[in-house]
């Protein structure tokens, strides 16, 4: 798995970016927006990859601070295709279970698979 970001700090929560996966042309777009947050978050989180199947695909990001590091994904890549399909939660190391943060009306737990 590739690690961008600052490796040696200890990270409290994983954030997950889940956006449906139907072919290639998600995928593709998945990795160029993955590259774009590396370039753009540079040590502020650890990129630490992304996964893609059983219909989804997930980009990972070590963080401190979830809510704040999600705000401003959504500020600056808002227009992005993907945007408009996309489901985001974080969890804490210490837990199995997600805190969804996109959409913030929906009721569904947030789960990755």
């Amino acid at each position: 798995m590739l690690l961008f970001g600052e490796t040696n700090m200890k990270w409290k929560y994983q954030l997950v970016l889940q956006f449906p996966f139907s072919g290639l042309s998600d995928y593709d777009a998945m990795i160029v927006l993955e590259e774009a947050l590396i370039a753009e978050l540079g040590k502020k989180v650890l990129v630490d990859g992304h996964d893609a199947g059983s219909g989804e695909m997930n980009i990972v990001i070590h963080t401190n601070d979830p809510g704040h590091i999600f705000e401003k994904i959504l500020s600056s890549h808002a227009s992005d295709p993907l945007f408009p399909r996309m489901k985001a939660g974080y969890r804490d190391f210490e837990s199995d279970s997600f805190t969804r943060l996109w959409p913030k009306k929906s009721k569904t737990r947030f789960t990755v698979k």
